[in-house]
């Protein structure tokens, strides 16, 4: 691995984490108030910067119009926007979690793991038709 793929996959750790602890604040501002307001707005201002230096330095080519089904996206990239529609989980409310809660969870979590293996495994299917 070249340092040029470390930094795609360190800055696209650095977004989700920073997207992780938006999706739960938002869902906390009900328990902190004012407080997860503030941290929320810090929050996307860091998640914009790292996004703006990232694709400054063309070490990621996703944009905010991206989809997970781009033949031409990077495989990290694909992973990466698979992986967002863990965001929207209710356990990342961290307060009265019901057994419901974790069922949406889990299921949010197998959407995005099917999905980004039945991409690849067509992907790879399209690129070994064409070789």
């Amino acid at each position: 691995m070249n340092n040029h793929q470390k930094k795609r996959y360190i800055g696209l750790i650095g977004l989700y984490v920073l997207l992780l602890v938006t999706s739960s604040l938002i869902q906390q501002i009900t328990y902190y108030g004012m407080s997860a307001v503030i941290l929320i707005v810090l929050t996307i201002v860091l998640l914009v910067v790292l996004w703006k230096y990232l694709r400054w330095n063309h070490m990621i080519h996703i944009t905010w119009a991206s989809i997970p089904y781009e033949p031409t996206a990077h495989k990290s990239e694909r992973l990466f926007l698979f992986s967002l529609v863990n965001l929207v989980a209710p356990i990342l409310r961290f307060h009265d979690i019901t057994t419901y809660d974790l069922i949406v969870s889990a299921i949010a979590l197998l959407v995005g793991i099917i999905g980004y293996t039945i991409n690849e495994r067509r992907l790879s299917s399209k690129k070994n038709k064409h070789t």
